[in-house]
């Protein structure tokens, strides 16, 4: 009964000790195994307005055109800023800031997206919205991409989230696009006619 006892607490213990190193940190536990699961988990963190979840479900190539717009001081990408060029209440405003909230920020782009994501979101300037959203289908692309389209209510037409699979195995979000948007930016860029959503 005693041997039997230590070997269910020995294969217990390797069981919690695999578990742990496969999924070691926050981002290796999003559900990012297929295109459908990664969309559908940004959705869920759009939705939740956990948007440091969705920065992580970003590809490579979309966290450094985020980075770079940000640091060449070009926010109006991403978000519809009008002439100001600025996100009221973001760290890309005029608003007086806590200087220990700038500390924060100053060098850490995930929560860089998060804070300008976060009120360009609270102050209507999303390009689209995500409200209710889900997946349609996908479609394999040439180039090895999978593109998912999303129904999304609020949106005139289907939006396309083209997905690669990243270096670790998990399928990240390389790009999101809608009628009206600028089908090369990343992670999403806002085009002539800037694509806002259905009132």
């Amino acid at each position: 009964m005693r041997a039997m006892a230590t070997g269910l607490a020995v294969l217990l213990s390797a069981t919690i000790g695999l578990m742990a190193q496969e999924s070691r940190t926050f981002v290796q536990r999003l559900a990012l195994d297929t295109p459908s699961n990664a969309v559908t988990a940004f959705i869920d963190a759009f939705s939740a307005e956990d948007f440091l979840a969705a920065y992580y479900m970003l590809s490579p190539e979309a966290k450094k055109a985020f980075a770079q717009s940000y640091y060449a001081f070009n926010v109006a990408r991403f978000v519809v800023t009008g002439d100001t060029n600025l996100v009221p209440g973001s760290i890309f405003s005029t608003d007086e800031l806590p200087e220990a909230m700038l500390t924060d920020l100053s060098n850490d782009v995930a929560l860089i997206f998060d804070n300008i994501v976060h009120n360009a979101a609270a102050n209507g300037q999303m390009p689209f919205s995500l409200a209710e959203a889900s997946v349609m289908n996908t479609a394999k692309a040439s180039d090895g991409a999978v593109i998912v389209a999303v129904n999304a209510p609020q949106m005139s037409s289907p939006m396309r989230f083209e997905t690669i699979l990243a270096y670790d195995g998990q399928w990240r979000i390389d790009r999101i696009t809608w009628d009206g948007s600028d089908p090369e930016e990343r992670p999403w860029g806002i085009g002539a006619g800037v694509g806002k959503s259905k009132p």
